[in-house]
């Protein structure tokens, strides 16, 4: 079973509202994708929450999403520059406060963001998953989201995970933090000092790279056919879902790579970030 746990809240586009939230996009794509698994967050008793929780219903991710009746549904607002999203994400809301649940079953993958756990309540729920599950390989998404993050986090974000996903802009920050000079001096620091196992590290129109200790794998950016493009909401999300589908799969990184590439072009031409039936079809 893989457990995605974290944020889930509304994206308030300028002419729409989208439901959103890293872990969640995971959780409903490797659903899709034909995983086991369950999806851990909080959602107010209100408007936003119950749109969430009857499309939680509608993907059969539901059963360990909690509603709160003291904070409002987590929104966010979004803003387009050069066709990238730029998001502003509002305080003290449901998905802040994410009380732990019971899991049923053995738990091979836990997937967590840095976004979520920032937050302290979080943060001591994620720690008691971590020292109770300890067979699980624990996945970090580095999903810097400022004023959200700080150095403290960070570190104790890669303390914690066996399996980091980053991009460009996030690897840039790592490299000033563990005052690296190059990108081979970071990786012998997150795999030595601690105890990385895999990084993926996603580089926009350069593709994408998997490396560990034996090997690196890279792949070239999947081409979005001329005016297909829609928006990037959930690209990053899908690559993640796609991957650990494959790799748990197949155990091959080379393959789960490419499988992730063409999966996140695909979310690319597709409005949102869950795709459509007829997009998934073609993934298929």
């Amino acid at each position: 079973m893989i457990i995605c746990f974290g944020e889930v809240l509304m994206d308030c586009l300028p002419d729409k509202n989208v439901i959103g939230g890293a872990p969640f996009n995971v959780a409903i794509n490797l659903k899709r994708l034909g995983n086991d698994v369950q999806f851990i967050s909080q959602v107010g008793s209100d408007d936003f929450g119950r749109e969430i929780y009857a499309l939680a219903q509608q993907e059969k991710i539901e059963k360990s999403i909690t509603i709160n009746k003291h904070y409002k549904t987590g929104f966010v607002t979004v803003e387009f520059v050069d066709n990238e999203p730029n998001y502003t994400i509002h305080k003290n809301t449901a998905w802040h406060f994410i009380p732990q649940t019971i899991i049923e079953g053995d738990v091979d993958y836990f997937v967590f963001g840095s976004l979520a756990t920032y937050f302290e309540p979080n943060k001591k729920v994620f720690e008691r998953y971590h020292n109770e599950l300890t067979n699980a390989t624990f996945v970090c998404d580095l999903n810097l989201r400022a004023p959200f993050f700080s150095d403290d986090h960070i570190l104790f974000c890669l303390e914690h995970c066996d399996v980091l996903k980053v991009n460009e802009n996030e690897w840039s920050k790592l490299l000033s933090l563990q005052e690296c000079l190059t990108d081979e001096d970071l990786f012998q620091v997150l795999f030595q000092d601690y105890k990385i196992d895999k990084v993926i590290l996603t580089k926009g129109s350069d593709g994408a790279i998997l490396i560990d200790e034996k090997e690196s794998v890279k792949v070239p950016v999947s081409v979005i056919p001329q005016g297909k493009f829609q928006d990037a909401i959930g690209a990053g999300d899908g690559f993640l879902s796609s991957f650990l589908d494959t790799f748990i799969k197949t155990k091959n990184g080379k393959i789960a790579l490419q499988k992730a590439s063409t999966y996140a072009s695909l979310i690319c031409q597709n409005q949102g970030a869950v795709l459509s039936n007829e997009l998934f079809e073609q993934h298929k």
